[in-house]
């Protein structure tokens, strides 16, 4: 996905596109792995690091591209152009509004798709301890309080 492709033939011919970039392109807003001059004004986005999703805008001929990196938490980058996803939102979970309705009127109806108790007595013939039960009811009322980063920083 060069950029004579892209704007000069693809964009240019009002056709829709995905495709993957070679980061050591000199003209796509996101790169990693590489030292960039002091005049580059291309984000270089660091391998190492949480999973995260780099959006960048190109306009150009009144059409917007969008360029992303994605960083996957395991040291790798993958670079890409779209002229077919917009408004990225990048969730650990899709929303299904099904679900999403039934767990505004109880928080705790979804449990069961996500975990199930086993009993300790059908695998190994023992009688769920205490302990153990107290564990598995803190693990089901732990509210998990979601982390996010201002992309970039």
């Amino acid at each position: 996905m060069l950029p004579n492709t892209v704007f000069g033939f693809i964009s240019k011919n009002g056709a829709n596109f995905i495709g993957t970039t070679i980061h050591s392109a000199q003209c796509w807003p996101l790169t990693f792995d590489q030292k960039l001059k002091e005049n580059d004004k291309r984000t270089l986005i660091d391998s190492k690091g949480p999973p995260t999703l780099y959006v960048k805008t190109i306009k150009k001929n009144n059409k917007s591209i969008f360029a992303t990196a994605f960083r996957n938490g395991t040291d790798s980058v993958s670079t890409a152009i779209s002229s077919v996803h917009r408004n990225h939102h990048w969730e650990g979970v899709a929303l299904d509004q099904t679900q999403a309705r039934k767990y505004k009127e109880d928080e705790t109806c979804l449990r069961k798709k996500c975990f199930q108790r086993v009993l300790n007595q059908e695998l190994f013939g023992e009688e769920e301890s205490e302990v153990d039960r107290e564990m598995i009811d803190d693990i089901l009322e732990n509210k998990i309080d979601p982390i996010t980063i201002l992309q970039g920083k």
